[in-house]
């Protein structure tokens, strides 16, 4: 029994030094394109993950004229719903504004990125945790089916977007999470307000005009608390946190139809339609 005793300390004394020896940067928020769309995704996640390992807050331009650019918004940032919504098909819109145009051609809405850098020795993806609730009456970013409504997300492996670098510098852009590498960089953890599925109709800024203030009339203005944690999700352990305020706001001008469009959305939103995360 004592030596099953000394044994189980050693253990968690092993586990609080790996766990002490993690390092996390600071959270930082960016708008990018939709994960799922794009054409310029790849360009957009290959500027996030250099910009990240370089500790640059901006690379490729601006996302304002550059779908795959780069732009950190900083910490504790306010975040425009309109400009990280998802139109999917049937018309293109960048950063809430429907049919752009030129090198925006193509692209169907934005997504919330948040990116983040672990630094340390031999840790792995398969250690890293996030969790994330909002403050609006359904829980949008959160599960509002999980005890306290927290959603959480954990990694089964490396992608482009959840790279490992190895001690020697190579990348890990695939293969189980239990990899043990020196860094880890995270650029695709992203969610969006999907406007799929919402009743609209008229020209593509009138159908636009109809998806935001569907949003803003079920949703409202609220924040979205987001956490990494290098263990499981305990203040115990390595974890850096951060809020986005999320502003919704109804556009008054003319629109077809304005009092039949939102009926329908109370009753869809808890079942998931309009909420697309990814990672």
């Amino acid at each position: 029994m004592k030596v099953f005793g000394i044994a189980l300390s050693l253990f968690f004394a092993s586990s609080l030094m790996q766990a002490a020896s993690v390092t996390l940067s600071p959270i930082y928020v960016s708008i990018g394109p939709d994960q799922n769309t794009s054409p310029s995704y790849s360009a957009y996640t290959t500027n996030a993950q250099a910009a990240l390992a370089a500790g640059q807050s901006s690379l490729g331009g601006s996302i304002a004229t550059t779908p795959s650019a780069y732009n950190a918004i900083g910490s504790g940032s306010t975040v425009a719903a309109n400009g990280a919504s998802i139109t999917n098909s049937p018309f293109p819109s960048w950063l809430g504004v429907a049919d752009p145009g030129g090198a925006l051609t193509g692209q169907l809405g934005n997504m919330i990125y948040w990116n983040i850098v672990f630094t340390g020795t031999n840790i792995s993806l398969s250690q890293v945790n996030v969790t994330q609730l909002s403050t609006d009456s359904l829980d949008y970013f959160g599960s509002p089916g999980q005890p306290g409504g927290l959603f959480t997300q954990t990694f089964s492996s490396y992608s482009s977007s959840l790279v490992g670098i190895t001690s020697g510098g190579a990348q890990i852009t695939s293969g189980a999470s239990t990899q043990q590498v020196n860094e880890i960089i995270i650029s695709g953890f992203a969610a969006a307000q999907d406007g799929y599925g919402i009743a609209n109709s008229g020209t593509d800024a009138q159908k636009l005009q109809q998806i935001d203030n569907a949003f803003a009339t079920t949703l409202g203005s609220y924040a979205i608390d987001t956490c990494f944690y290098y263990g499981t999700a305990s203040s115990s352990n390595p974890n850096t946190c951060d809020t986005v305020d999320v502003t919704n706001s109804v556009v008054t001008t003319s629109v077809p139809e304005p009092s039949s469009l939102f009926l329908a959305i109370p009753l869809l939103l808890p079942a998931g339609w309009f909420l697309r995360r990814r990672s």
